[in-house]
């Protein structure tokens, strides 16, 4: 009786064994597929779960480090890796992953450390390798750090984008531009994954402004085609005769230099030149020149705080009559913080004399704030608050307005970039409108997004489109407008 109850013991222990093993290799397989969907916090759910079941499991813990590490949680991830070492999961599993959360925590010598070991275990891994490279990058040892990014793509071929990268970086820092923009266009052409491109992409952007930075003037060109539906969507007040006009079709060109008589690290000014020619064709055919010139003035009050100011000056021309012509004034503010993050300050002031109409002139007054939010894509996001005030000599036209605008720019498709802007403004006349009987109010929606490519160190191309509502309680004042428009830009 005792041998049979000894066997069956046996045999429910061989039973609960075999249960668990498959449960953990479920467990560990689950979490797996979590991962490679990039669904870290329910593989760490999972594997916790399977943690309490059996708590001295070195597997479950290598996967939990894997799991905190693709969630950015590098100190959890580290200690797991740890308490998997030492529960003797083999090292050439765990090396690798702790020599990567060291590196995402910029503890580079630890990381090194834990490297060099994973190579020395298993020469043939070229992730370990393209990671050391990197490791040594950012310890400024680029020797070391080019030895083994060779290695890295020797071990496996597929590294060759990131290799392209990490060299060109490493060429960057030194400063010889040549070379790094020959490995990072390098690293376009070769890379498979879109961050790896990107990255490649606003270095070669940084490059390129550096240079032009490093110079005391800057010439421009630009030749734009422009499509504009002009639409009234609402019929017109009985008292007032209705119009509406026809899609527009123009071209727009301008000419622009700008000199730089002082560019130190403390203060930047610059005097520019625009030119603009506008020619469109709708009920009327008109032809507008636009003379442009401005003065922009930056100066560091200390490290992290500028004070801005930009004058414009624009005169119009309507089929060469004098049309109009603008004095603005623009100060602001701007604190900095990380990266290209900065909270602005900014204020704006407009006169406007109209040669066409004798007498008829108008004064806007702005102020308004801008936080900015720099991301790690080399992109940003931003939010602006407006606060204006338009006086004319015609009574009819003063009003009082908010504005509230949202946007942000970000690569797109990996050699683009992509800017994306909405915003809302409201505005309060201060005369009752002698046709309708009551006070004039707008409503004004804006849209516009565009998508631009360096197509060269010189050469960029703009597609662009803007879209403007106005929505106003005097219905003669509605009006829609859709407007299109393709650029070539030109910048040496």
């Amino acid at each position: 009786m005792r041998k049979r109850d000894l066997f069956i013991a046996i045999i429910c222990l061989i039973l609960f064994a075999a249960t668990y093993a498959v449960a953990q290799g479920d467990s560990l397989l689950k979490a797996d597929e979590l991962l490679k969907a990039g669904k870290p916090e329910q593989a760490i759910a999972g594997l916790q779960a399977a943690l309490v079941a059996k708590p001295g499991d070195g597997k479950i813990y290598l996967a939990l480090g894997k799991a905190y590490s693709q969630a950015g949680e590098h100190e959890l991830a580290i200690n797991h890796f740890k308490k998997a070492m030492s529960l003797r999961v083999p090292k050439k599993d765990i090396l690798f992953e702790l020599g990567h959360s060291y590196a995402m925590l910029g503890y580079y010598d630890e990381a090194v450390v834990q490297l060099r070991q994973a190579v020395s275990i298993a020469p043939e891994d070229g992730a370990a390798y393209l990671e050391l490279g990197y490791c040594y990058f950012k310890q400024a040892k680029y020797k070391e750090a080019y030895a083994n990014l060779d290695k890295a793509v020797k071990a496996d071929a597929s590294f060759a984008g990131r290799v392209s990268l990490y060299k060109g970086l490493i060429q960057y820092e030194r400063k010889k531009y040549d070379e790094a923009l020959t490995a990072l266009k390098a690293a376009l052409s070769a890379a498979d994954d879109c961050a790896t491109r990107v990255s490649a992409r606003n270095y070669i952007s940084a490059i390129r402004s550096f240079r032009r930075g490093e110079r005391d003037y800057l010439i421009g060109a630009s030749l734009s085609f422009v499509y504009d539906d002009n639409v009234i969507t609402e019929p017109s007040l009985v008292t007032y005769t209705k119009a509406s006009e026809k899609e527009d079709a123009g071209v727009v060109a301008y000419v622009s230099a700008r000199y730089y008589p002082v560019k130190t690290n403390e203060s930047n000014l610059s005097v520019g030149y625009m030119y603009y020619q506008k020619t469109y064709q709708d009920l009327s055919e008109y032809d507008l020149k636009d003379h442009n010139a401005v003065l922009d003035y930056k100066v560091m009050l200390d490290k992290s705080t500028a004070l801005l100011l930009k004058y414009d000056y624009n005169y119009y021309y309507l089929d060469n009559d004098k049309y109009f012509q603008r004095n603005r004034v623009r100060p602001a503010i701007r604190l900095g913080g990380r990266k290209n993050s900065y909270f602005e300050i900014n204020a704006v002031a407009n006169y406007d004399d109209y040669f066409s109409q004798t007498g008829l002139s108008a004064r806007n007054f702005g102020v308004g704030i801008k936080p900015v939010v720099g991301l790690d894509s080399g992109g940003k996001f931003y939010v602006s608050f407006d606060l204006n005030k338009e006086d004319t000599r015609d009574d009819n036209f003063d009003y009082s307005g908010q504005s509230i605008f949202t946007g942000f720019d970000y690569p797109f498709f990996c050699t683009f970039r992509f800017a994306l802007d909405a915003g809302y403004t409201s505005r309060l006349y201060e005369e009752v409108n002698a046709g309708a009987g009551e006070k004039r109010a707008d409503k004004v929606k804006t849209a516009y997004f565009k998508i631009i490519n360096e197509a060269s160190d010189f050469v960029s191309v703009l597609l662009k489109y803007d879209y403007t509502f106005n929505d106003s309680n005097i219905t003669f004042y509605d009006y829609k407008r859709n407007v299109v428009t393709f650029e070539l830009r030109f910048l040496y």
